[in-house]
């Protein structure tokens, strides 16, 4: 890999040919790990003459990178947003160690994931105004399904700096008693999503004040 570190060694072979001899490998299971080289080389223990090895028409075929279906496994789970009764929109996000894999919640807060089986994953869930959740090392067979536990996301947190703070407390403050579509409103404020900055926003605020992400996983 780009670290220098052998990943795989694809074939090692003893043998005393003079025609041509074709090889194919399948380096799909190195998908996200960065960038791949393959180095071609002989080695001589000394015996035997001159070793020596001639390389023709090397090619790769760059796939688009979607496995066969039996190679995914699926990862589900529920999130709920403390102090709504909707719960869609919170963002699911799973990586191992590539690009993240995304989605969202439904109004019950479920969400499902079909990813590469046969890894490790962390976990991070999000939402505006609330404390993110993060769990690592999830494992995911190929052709099975792991379902998380449930997990709650704090509310509180109206700057999404990952801190519920006096900055949270001065914001929702500032627009207590707005309702939507007052002048100076700041849907930031309405942390229950009700249409109203009242008692009930300064409620989890003022539950969750001094807590920081990544909260807990239930």
């Amino acid at each position: 890999n780009q670290y220098g570190q052998e990943l795989e060694r694809l074939l090692y072979r003893r043998q005393d040919v003079d025609e041509w001899q074709y090889h194919t490998f399948d380096l799909s299971h190195h998908k996200n790990q960065g960038t791949i080289q393959v180095y071609f080389d002989t080695f001589n223990n000394g015996w035997d003459g001159i070793t020596s090895m001639h390389i023709d028409d090397v090619s790769m075929d760059i796939c688009d990178g979607a496995l066969p279906p039996e190679l995914y496994g699926s990862l589900t789970g529920t999130v709920v947003l403390q102090g709504r009764a909707d719960h869609s929109g919170a963002q699911v996000c799973a990586d191992d160690g590539g690009t993240p894999i995304c989605t969202q919640t439904d109004a019950a807060g479920a969400y499902s994931l079909d990813l590469p089986g046969d890894s490790y994953y962390k976990v991070a869930v999000s939402k505006e105004g609330y404390l993110d959740a993060e769990k690592l090392n999830v494992p995911l067979t190929a052709g099975s399904t792991t379902t998380l536990d449930p997990v709650t996301l704090l509310g509180g947190d109206t700057n999404d700096d990952c801190d519920v703070n006096i900055l949270d407390l001065s914001l929702v403050g500032g627009r207590f008693g707005l309702s939507c579509g007052d002048t100076n409103w700041d849907a930031r404020a309405d942390i229950n999503d009700d249409c109203t900055v009242n008692v009930l926003d300064l409620s989890l605020l003022g539950g969750n004040f001094g807590k920081s992400c990544p909260v807990p996983w239930n």
